[in-house]
């Protein structure tokens, strides 16, 4: 699974929703993938073909230990590839 939008949460379900509905709304996004990368103890679930979520708690510097601006489309293809 190709990954195209990472966005990294802790339990604001509230800021989630609405995010997750504007990117299933875009149009110009085609088959583009979201990974949610949730840390609260409490899991989040979504059964949508272009949502991933883990729920795991990820060591503080992980999700920004890679230069994204040396290759900013390739960033979220190697955080998936670790997980």
């Amino acid at each position: 699974m190709k990954v195209d939008c990472l966005m990294g949460t802790y339990g604001r379900y509230g800021l989630i929703c609405e995010a997750l509905a504007c990117f299933l709304q875009q149009t110009r996004l085609g088959d583009a993938t979201l990974l949610i990368q949730n840390q609260h103890p409490i899991p989040l679930r979504l059964d949508h073909p272009r949502v991933r979520i883990v729920n795991e708690k990820m060591p503080n510097g992980l999700l920004f230990s890679y230069d994204a601006w040396q290759a900013d489309t390739d960033y979220p293809r190697q955080l998936f590839e670790f997980l």
